[in-house]
């Protein structure tokens, strides 16, 4: 099995971060245009590809003989860097106060950006710029200044590892390595000001952008204080100058001497803005060609998927160490389950197919046996095996074999793996529809009711409580199909409110909200929602305080009561006595006792001179009303 896979790709490996193996799904036409398009892209791409390698060889060979005047403008920039006082903060604590002569500027509202916003997180309470998965991450401002001159520049920010950013003004690199330093950590409690350099604007309006190739440091502001007279920090001296050197490439060998690098001219990955500007012109426009034909590109959705790999086999890891390693073994199906008359795995194939064929064979009755008893236990609140997870040795024995077999046999056979038949075939059993009350007799033979002469007691999982509350308060939006998660693909989300298109306050069938990993919807943890970073096909059924609390007290039964409670009062020509059985019908799915009829218009009539003084006293008790019915067990357990 190990060997199967190993031969399957379920990644793809890129130079920051590895990626799930996707494939878009959609209709013959939208992949025959996406893929007319990909090809176009691929040929420009394959243009430009050929211009930039040809002119950066032929600038490189330029550039080589010239290395001992780059050499000699590197090691006096590094002189007048080691003459340059170092700059300090011009707000030396976090919260400190601002020069009145300071340029502040919010880092979350600028003007363009691939970057996100966070006001929750790691930016709760002050809001700060993060990543948001895409690369390069930048974000632009437009930032006016009295007069032109030198100005410090200094950053507010978080960051517990180097996170370097360029800062470019007006189209030219202002600063190479800022916000560089470490702040001890990425939260607001994190956040310094730390001066970055000096760096030159013109009166007026200034473009200013923050560039880097890999994440962002979480910069919640900038400001800028006027520096006369002070040389920017990425002046380089007069050799630059004088000679007509490019500065890129001067600060590259400066590096190279600072870190004993062997000294040698090097381009940049991108090295457009270096190369002539005609050529630099042409790979712009061919650029924006690329660019308009990414948008024309038709929006298919992308499904994990994994693919064939290099068919490989292994070797046995002795103690499950890959550093000890025994005889190779062949890929094949372990013969404790598959028996010796397993398929044979084709030389050239990792082993996929044959594992899925075998896995949903007629006479491989493992996998309908598991089925079946996860559908046993989401209707009968406990399995026929209880460890649903475990069918082997170590897992319980079957409560009834015999059923269990005969289940898979028929849902096989008969209902042809369809689960809306399988379900039907429960809940039309004489066991399905027993009652639940309890006798002596069946206590006294069977007190666990392993055999089932009743029916078990069950409380309704998170997401159906949350559903019942929306629902009998004809809040619940029944709309079928669509999605309410509209992020990208590994869009960057670190809880609910990193993007405003996450929302759990919506009155969507539960099944249609979103699962953030880092912030399960607190309706669904008070409820033993099961952790969605594991795989687990059973949840317990815990009962603590604060779900009666919950019931009582949380957003989602509060209005959820309120519409309630507006909703039978709107009936004008209803009595009490018609209001109260209706909400009895409506939440518990019975008529109301007498006496039940009794006890709750007592209730409404003792709540409402208790609370003369509140906006609505009559709205308010029953509101109250609708709480007690939906905070009692009847409401959320199932008889």
């Amino acid at each position: 099995m190990a060997g199967i896979f190993k031969s399957t790709k379920t990644m793809q490996n890129f130079r920051v971060v590895a990626e799930w193996n996707e494939r878009p799904i959609g209709t013959p036409e939208q992949k025959a245009k996406l893929a007319a398009i990909q090809e176009q892209v691929k040929a420009k791409k394959a243009v430009a590809d050929k211009i930039r390698k040809e002119a950066s060889d032929k600038l490189l060979a330029e550039l080589k003989p010239q290395t001992p005047a780059y050499e000699a403008a590197a090691r006096e920039l590094i002189a007048i860097e080691a003459k340059r006082p170092p700059l300090k903060a011009v707000v030396p604590k976090p919260d400190g106060p601002v020069p009145a002569d300071a340029v502040v500027h919010e880092a979350e509202d600028f003007a363009k950006g691939n970057v996100g916003k966070d006001t929750t997180g790691f930016g709760k309470g002050i809001g700060v710029i993060l990543n948001t998965g895409t690369f390069p991450n930048r974000t632009e401002y437009s930032i006016t200044v009295p007069a032109a001159g030198s100005y410090q520049l200094d950053f507010r920010y978080a960051s517990g590892e180097a996170r370097p950013i360029k800062v470019y003004a007006n189209g030219e690199i202002a600063l190479s390595k800022a916000a560089a330093s470490l702040t001890g950590g990425f939260y607001p409690a994190d956040q310094k000001w730390e001066a970055q350099g000096i760096i030159t604007l013109k009166a007026g309006a200034n473009d200013i952008k923050f560039e880097s190739d890999y994440f962002f440091p979480h910069i919640d502001k900038f400001l800028l204080v006027a520096r006369p007279g002070l040389e920017p920090t990425e002046s380089l001296g007069p050799t630059t100058a004088k000679q007509k050197l490019i500065p890129q490439i001067v600060r590259d060998i400066a590096e190279r001497i600072k870190n004993k690098i062997d000294i040698r001219i090097e381009l940049p990955e991108e090295p457009d803005n270096l190369l002539p500007k005609p050529i630099a012109a042409l790979l712009k426009k061919i650029g924006d060609e690329v660019t308009a034909l990414n948008k024309e590109k038709p929006e298919l959705p992308l499904a994990m998927a994994v693919e064939e790999g290099k068919p490989t086999d292994l070797k046995v890891h002795i103690r499950g160490s890959y550093l000890t390693l025994g005889d190779l073994s062949p890929r094949r199906f372990p013969t404790a389950v598959s028996g010796p008359a397993a398929p044979k795995i084709p030389e050239g194939q990792s082993g996929r197919l044959q594992l899925a064929n075998w896995i949903t064979a007629k006479d491989n009755p493992l996998t309908a046996r598991v089925f079946v008893n996860r559908v046993w236990r989401w209707r009968f609140g406990k399995g026929i095996v209880g460890s649903v997870d475990n069918f082997g040795t170590l897992g319980e024995a079957p409560s009834h074999p015999e059923l269990l077999d005969w289940l898979a046999t028929t849902f096989v056979s008969e209902d042809k793996w369809s689960l809306k038949k399988l379900h039907k075939r429960m809940m039309l059993t004489a066991t399905y529809q027993m009652s639940g009350q309890f006798s002596k007799e069946g206590d006294k033979i069977d007190s666990d009711n392993k055999l089932l002469w009743r029916f078990p007691r069950q409380r309704l999982e998170a997401e159906q409580i949350r559903d019942n509350i929306m629902a009998v308060s004809g809040l619940l939006d029944r709309t079928m199909g669509g999605t309410m998660l509209t992020l990208k693909p590994r869009a960057y989300v670190t809880d609910t409110n990193s993007a405003d298109s996450i929302k759990y306050d919506s009155p969507r069938r539960a099944v249609y909200l979103p699962v953030v990993r880092a912030a399960v919807y607190d309706v669904y943890q008070a409820f033993d929602f099961g952790d969605p970073t594991v795989m687990n096909g059973d949840r317990p059924s815990t009962t603590i305080a604060p779900q009666a609390l919950f019931m009582l007290n949380s957003p989602v039964v509060l209005k959820a009561t309120k519409a309630l409670a507006e909703s039978v009062l709107a009936k004008k020509e209803w009595t009490d006595d018609q209001r109260v059985r209706h909400l009895y019908e409506t939440c518990y799915g019975r008529p109301a006792a007498d006496w039940e009829v009794t006890n709750a218009q007592l209730y409404l009539a003792r709540f409402q001179a208790a609370y003369t003084l509140a906006k609505d006293p009559r709205l308010s008790a029953w509101q109250s009303l609708c709480k007690s019915i939906m905070a009692a067990n009847e409401f959320i357990y199932v008889e």
